[in-house]
C-alpha cells in the first residue's frame, strides 16, 4: 500500500502566475482551466496534487522523478494520470489552505490530519518538521493506545516515514507535508474500522486538527 499527500498555506504561496502554470501544467489542464475560467482552481492546487502523486509514487518506485507537466490533474474525476499510472485523490480547499490526498488503491482505511504549527515569525524547517512528527505520533497514539514518545520514524527508500513502535515497523503506509503554517499527516493500511472506531478516533483527534478525515476505501473495480 502506498499513499502521498500534500498541504498548501494559501495565505503565503504566491504560485499562482503565468509563468509557473507554463512550467507545471499540462496542456490538457491548462484548457480545463480556460474553460473553467473563474471557477478554475488555482495553478498552485493542481501542483499540490502532483506533489501528493510523486510522494505516493515515490513509495512504489524510489527512483521516481517529478514531472509536473507530465501529470494530468482531473479536480472534476478526481484522477491523477501519467502515461504509465493513474491514481484517485481527494481534497480540501478553504481560504486559508489546501490540501490533497492519494487514495490507496488496496481495501483498507485511510486517515488525514492537519493541524496549525507553532507560530513562528519567519519559516523554520525545524519547527515545521518536528510539528508534523508529533501530529504523526499523536495520530498513532490515538490508533494504537501507546504513549506518543513509543513512536519514532525512519526514512524508507523513497524518502517516506516508516513508522516504528519502539523496535517494531508498523504496518502503515505515510506521509509528511509541511508549508507555511500548517503541517499535514496522511496513513493509510489494510482493515477495515468499524463505525463506533472511526468515531473514537474523531473524538480523540477533532480538537487537534483543523482538518480531519478518517474512512474506509473501497477499490474501484
Amino acid at each position: 500500500m502506498h499513499i502521498g499527500n500534500d498541504i498548501i498555506d494559501l495565505q503565503i504561496d504566491r504560485s499562482d502566475d503565468a509563468r509557473f502554470a507554463e512550467r507545471t501544467m499540462s496542456s490538457d489542464e491548462l484548457s480545463a482551466m480556460a474553460l473553467l475560467k473563474k471557477d478554475a482552481p488555482p495553478v498552485v492546487c493542481f501542483f499540490g496534487v502532483k506533489e501528493a502523486f510523486y510522494k505516493s509514487m515515490r513509495q512504489v518506485d524510489p527512483k521516481y522523478a517529478l514531472k509536473p507537466r507530465s501529470i494530468n490533474i482531473d479536480f472534476s474525476a478526481l484522477t491523477a494520470k501519467t502515461v504509465d499510472s493513474e491514481m484517485r485523490f481527494s481534497f480540501f480547499r478553504n481560504h486559508e489552505f489546501f490540501y490533497s490526498c492519494t487514495v490507496p488503491e488496496t481495501k483498507g482505511h485511510r486517515i488525514s490530519a492537519v493541524a496549525i504549527l507553532p507560530i513562528s515569525v519567519t519559516p523554520d524547517p525545524d519547527i515545521e518538521s518536528k510539528g508534523v512528527r508529533e501530529l504523526a505520533k499523536l495520530v498513532l497514539s490515538s490508533i494504537f493506545g501507546f504513549p506518543v514518545d513509543e513512536f519514532s520514524f525512519e526514512k524508507g527508500p523513497g524518502g517516506e516515514p516508516l513508522p516504528q513502535h519502539i523496535d517494531d515497523e508498523l504496518t502503515y503506509a505515510m506521509s509528511f507535508s509541511h508549508h507555511g503554517r500548517y503541517c499535514a499527516v496522511a496513513l493509510a493500511s489494510e482493515g477495515v474500522l468499524t463505525a463506533a472506531r472511526i468515531r473514537q478516533l474523531k473524538e480523540q483527534l477533532n480538537d487537534k486538527t483543523v482538518y480531519l478525515q478518517i474512512e474506509n476505501i473501497t477499490p474501484i473495480s
